[in-house]
């Protein structure tokens, strides 16, 4: 028995007995409505424990006409319950709908302590609590250092090179005055794996550097890049980057319908 059901039965017992008093009738039919379904609710909906108080200021009327017909109340009462429309739903659009949802997670927002780009991985996909390490560390494409004004140490000269890069060239990084091997990235932050040219490169944001180093010296009041940090392959135009950014989207979204 739903709660429609439940409902239309106490509205018709406390009619019933409410019909036979000469008077307080309103005060019988909402006392015996509230003992009818008060068991229910709170077996079935626990979180309706509590008797709404605007509800008894409504019941509470005193009975100024003892004539009224509490037949025809509970049968109107009635009528109009079973004649609610009960929403229809389609179990499969549902599942659908969980099931996007449930492969739509959020995107970590870790980001990487050298070039600042965002990790590619879901969010929630590690942990770390003192020693014990859960999932998998963080990771992204990795950028040009000099996009967040990163330069050459001893020089003003904005860094062309990604982490990626700087690990496979054997470059070094100054944290707090020490200088650390790019191949011990995972060690100085160990939340973070070792970055890989292996990885899908971040072609955009090499085109970005390259075509504004000019713009960005002037913004982190450095020097531009040297020529050899470019890359000489480096002739797409923008069409080309937007083209290939699509093509990325599209494999992504293949991948994850097969998933």
């Amino acid at each position: 028995m739903n709660l429609i059901q439940k409902t239309c039965q106490a509205v018709d017992k406390a009619g019933l007995e409410a019909s036979r008093e000469l008077s307080h009738g309103y005060d019988l039919m909402k006392d015996v409505i509230k003992q009818e379904l008060m068991g229910y609710v709170w077996k079935n909906v626990p979180e309706l424990t509590t008797w709404d108080d605007r509800l008894n200021d409504d019941l509470s009327k005193p009975d100024q006409s003892p004539n009224l017909n509490f037949v025809e109340i509970k049968d109107a009462v009635i009528g109009r319950l079973m004649n609610i429309e009960k929403p229809t739903l389609d179990i499969q659009a549902c599942k659908k709908q969980v099931y996007d949802l449930m492969g739509t997670r959020p995107r970590c927002t870790e980001v990487c302590p050298i070039c600042r780009l965002p990790c590619n991985r879901s969010m929630g996909h590690y942990k770390r609590e003192g020693h014990i390490v859960m999932g998998t560390r963080h990771t992204c494409d990795h950028q040009p250092n000099g996009l967040v004004g990163t330069h050459w140490d001893g020089s003003k000269k904005l860094c062309g090179f990604s982490c990626a890069e700087s690990v496979s060239r054997g470059h070094t990084m100054k944290i707090d005055e020490k200088i650390i091997p790019y191949t011990d990235f995972a060690k100085q932050y160990p939340d973070w794996m070792l970055p890989s040219e292996a990885s899908v490169s971040s072609r955009v944001r090499k085109y970005l550097f390259q075509v504004h180093n000019k713009a960005l010296a002037q913004h982190y009041q450095l020097e531009e890049s040297d020529k050899d940090n470019f890359y000489p392959w480096m002739t797409e135009t923008i069409e080309d980057m937007v083209y290939e950014t699509k093509e990325k989207i599209e494999k992504m979204e293949t991948i994850k319908k097969g998933d």
